[in-house]
């Protein structure tokens, strides 16, 4: 992990696993990733591929129970080697952490509602 200081987070975090596909700015190749958590400023992601910190990556997901795909610019924040079983494949993984920067006012809005309703049903949030 490339960040080692005192949580930084500035919002509440809801657990969600659901595939996310990165795309990096200016290239056609997406790849996919696994979220282990969504926040309103950005989320914990699973992937194959190490990002250097400060990449900048376009983000691709449907939250459950929506109907259309979300699409939001974001940047790395840290990203480190990890063993999960979370991941198929043998390739190495990689967890990361991606910060949402400039998200469209539907992203905003679904995250909002979305975040909302988990902790109503589930208050089981990871708090700041």
């Amino acid at each position: 992990m490339l960040w080692g200081g005192p949580e930084r987070r500035k919002s509440v975090r809801v657990q969600i696993r659901m595939t996310i596909q990165v795309q990096l700015q200016g290239q056609p190749r997406f790849y996919e990733a696994i979220s282990l958590d969504l926040s309103m400023s950005g989320s914990r992601l699973l992937l194959h591929q190490h990002l250097p910190h400060c990449t900048p990556v376009y983000l691709e997901f449907r939250l459950p129970g929506a109907l259309q795909n979300l699409y939001c610019p974001a940047h790395v924040v840290w990203c480190q080697n990890t063993t999960t079983s979370l991941m198929p494949g043998s390739e190495s993984t990689f967890l990361m952490g991606v910060e949402f920067t400039s998200p469209p006012r539907d992203v905003r809005k679904a995250l909002k509602r979305f975040i909302a309703d988990r902790l109503k049903r589930a208050p089981q949030a990871l708090a700041d």
